[in-house]
C-alpha cells in the first residue's frame, strides 16, 4: 500500500506534481481545444445559383484555394457549407437511364465520411432560373473519400437546369 495519503495532507509531493494529474490535465486541455475548433460533423442546407447538368455547382470554393492543398480530386468542387464534402457535375448521360434527357447526375466525395448518412437536393430550374420542382437522394452512409453517384430526376420533365441546394452528412 503507498504511503500517500491525499485526504490528509500528509503527501510528501503536492498534487500537482503528480505524473497522473498532469497527463489527466493535459488531455482535458487538448479535448477542448479540438471541440473549440470544431471537431464536429455538421449538417448543411444551402440554396446556391442556377448550374447546367454539364457543368461544376455553382458553390464552388474561392479561387484563392491551391490545387496542391486540397483533399478532393480534380474536377471536384469544396461545398463551402462543410469542407467534409466535395461535389462535381456528371457530364450529361453519366448513368441516368430511365430518364436520360431529363436526369441530372451529381458525384460526391466525404473527406471524413458520412458514417450514420448522407443526403444531397437539388432545386429544378425553368428556362428563366425560377424553381418548377426539386429531386433528392440518399444513402445509408458513405465512407472517407468513397465517390458516390446520385441520379437526380425530373420525372415531369419540366426543368431546364439544376442547382444543388442541400448537401447534408453525418
Amino acid at each position: 500500500m503507498s504511503n500517500d495519503r491525499p485526504l490528509t495532507g500528509d503527501n510528501s509531493k503536492p498534487f500537482y506534481k503528480k505524473k497522473s494529474v498532469i497527463v489527466i490535465g493535459v488531455i482535458v486541455l487538448l479535448a477542448i481545444i479540438g471541440g473549440a475548433s470544431g471537431g464536429g460533423k455538421s449538417s448543411t442546407s444551402s440554396t446556391t445559383t442556377s448550374s447546367s447538368p454539364s457543368s461544376s455547382p455553382s458553390s464552388s470554393p474561392s479561387s484563392s484555394q491551391s490545387a496542391a492543398t486540397n483533399w478532393y480530386p480534380a474536377g471536384f468542387h469544396q461545398w463551402p457549407q462543410d469542407s467534409n464534402m466535395a461535389v462535381m457535375w456528371a457530364p450529361k448521360g453519366y448513368s441516368c437511364k430511365q430518364y436520360e434527357d431529363r436526369c441530372y447526375d451529381a458525384i460526391f466525395i466525404s473527406q471524413k465520411g458520412c458514417p450514420t448518412g448522407f443526403y444531397a437536393a437539388i432545386n429544378l430550374l425553368d428556362a428563366t432560373g425560377n424553381v418548377t420542382d426539386y429531386s433528392n437522394g440518399s444513402l445509408p452512409s458513405l465512407l472517407p473519400m468513397q465517390k458516390a453517384t446520385i441520379d437526380f430526376q425530373d420525372i415531369n420533365g419540366t426543368s431546364k437546369s439544376a442547382q444543388m441546394s442541400t448537401i447534408t452528412c453525418s
